[in-house]
């Protein structure tokens, strides 16, 4: 059915991820650009070699197949944003790296008109985006009063190493997890260098420029991103190595102690 509710509008728009006031902003745009019509195909006069009609709900703007940067072909898929659901988690995706400048029903204010009626719909209770009351639980009281049960001692136990062994293993583990750091920051090098268009890629019409030089910006932004991220890695592997020494001294000495205590010959020896 292409005609929705505003509550059904709300919910795909919650599900999406929108959330607060920018729910009820997301709510109002789509009823501004679309009127709750999930077929609606607008701007049909402006469509390109490179752009197709605006799109569903939130009247996105379509890209045609081999046109545009990986972000338009990801979220700009004429066929795809005719499934609400859709169009609405691409609306996010868009909001998230635009903001709102990409709907003129909200750079020129009209959205405001159908704000009452957003507010409404999220608010409602068939929007399923209204928080549900809490149920106070019966056993909680009885949970609580209950004594809390001595810790069991070392001696005996599964695990005689204690805590100590374990925030070993945990170290150990980590600085297995963190290390691919420079594997990271190599492959960000060989996307970048594999994902370069060659000129001319994007077709000689006027939007080809523009298409070309926002795909040479998402590649320098990805491999920037994932540069930094390895960097991350590497100093968190270096903080955890030094966590790790630092402990293996501390097992180390406290070794030396129990033997000193455990064995009186060693003791003398020590002394001696």
């Amino acid at each position: 059915m292409p005609q929705l509710t505003d509550e059904e509008i709300a919910r795909h728009a919650a599900d999406a991820g929108f959330t607060g006031s920018d729910l009820e902003t997301a709510v109002a745009v789509a009823l501004a650009e679309s009127h709750g019509d999930s077929d609606a195909l607008g701007d049909l006069h402006l469509r390109t070699e490179v752009y197709g009609p605006s799109v569903g709900l939130w009247q996105i703007r379509s890209v045609n197949p081999g046109h545009g940067g990986w972000f338009d072909q990801a979220h700009r898929n004429e066929q795809a944003n005719l499934d609400p659901a859709t169009n609405a988690r691409n609306a996010y995706a868009i909001r998230e790296r635009y903001g709102w400048r990409d709907w003129s029903t909200y750079t020129s204010g009209r959205y405001r008109q159908f704000l009452d009626r957003a507010q409404r719909a999220v608010r409602s209770p068939n929007a399923g985006t209204a928080p549900a009351p809490s149920t106070p639980d019966p056993a909680a009281g009885q949970r609580s009063s209950q004594s809390v049960q001595p810790v069991q001692s070392q001696r005996g136990s599964s695990n005689p190493g204690g805590m100590a062994v374990d925030l070993a293993e945990l170290i150990r583990s980590m600085q297995r997890l963190l290390n691919p750091g420079k594997q990271i920051s190599d492959a960000a090098r060989m996307v970048q260098a594999g994902t370069r268009v060659a000129a001319g890629a994007f077709g000689g019409t006027a939007g080809a420029g523009v298409a070309a030089s926002a795909n040479a910006r998402t590649v320098q932004e990805c491999t920037a991103q994932a540069e930094r991220s390895a960097q991350e890695l590497e100093r968190m592997r270096a903080g955890m190595k030094s966590v790790h020494d630092a402990q293996s001294a501390d097992d180390r000495a406290r070794a030396t102690q129990l033997n000193l205590l455990v064995d009186p010959a060693i003791q003398r020896n020590a002394t001696a």
